[in-house]
């Protein structure tokens, strides 16, 4: 019988373990590079949702801000180029709806944070709420996010009578 020295035996284990060392190694490359592009994925997302929510805030104020009373019970398309790049970055559709969500009449001795004179707010009698939807779509993905956004209008009783009262709404109790 021949007599291996010991030198020999661990020629082969000196392979094993190097082996498993690769493995592990490997291993936390790998799941560095995984955590490191689902990280990426998460900021473009976050970034993804602040500049919709700003490209639909810049539209809903056009909305707002313009012929509001007759533009209801329509949608306003809009493109908003948030990187002032030359090209639209955002596709934003704000859908207007033909009836308020809440209408009161503006007590004298209640005000709801407008100033009040003899004849209700110094803009109106009566106090409307409505829900605006804006629609904002990513062009270059096509990946979209919808926001609600509320609306508070005082209104003259001419208004009132011609927007609000064909809806059928009662006063809410404020």
């Amino acid at each position: 019988m021949k007599s291996v020295s010991p030198q020999r035996l661990q020629r082969g284990a000196v392979m094993i373990v190097a082996l498993i060392m690769l493995m592990i190694i490997s291993v936390v490359v790998v799941s560095a590079y995984v955590l490191s592009t689902s990280d990426v994925r998460s900021v473009t997302n976050l970034q993804f949702r602040q500049e919709a929510i700003a490209a639909a805030n810049r539209s809903l104020e056009q909305v707002v801000s313009g012929s509001f009373l007759t533009a209801l019970n329509t949608t306003v398309s809009s493109s908003v180029d948030i990187n002032k790049d030359g090209t639209p970055d955002y596709s934003v559709t704000v859908a207007i709806p033909q009836c308020p969500l809440r209408v009161a009449r503006v007590s004298q001795d209640a005000p709801s944070g407008y100033e009040t004179g003899s004849g209700g707010t110094s803009a109106g009698t009566y106090i409307v709420d409505w829900e605006l939807t804006a629609t904002v779509a990513d062009v270059a993905t096509g990946a979209s996010v919808v926001i609600h956004h509320g609306v508070r209008l005082p209104m003259q009783e001419s208004d009132y009578q011609t927007y609000v009262v064909p809806c059928g709404l009662s006063l809410f109790a404020s």
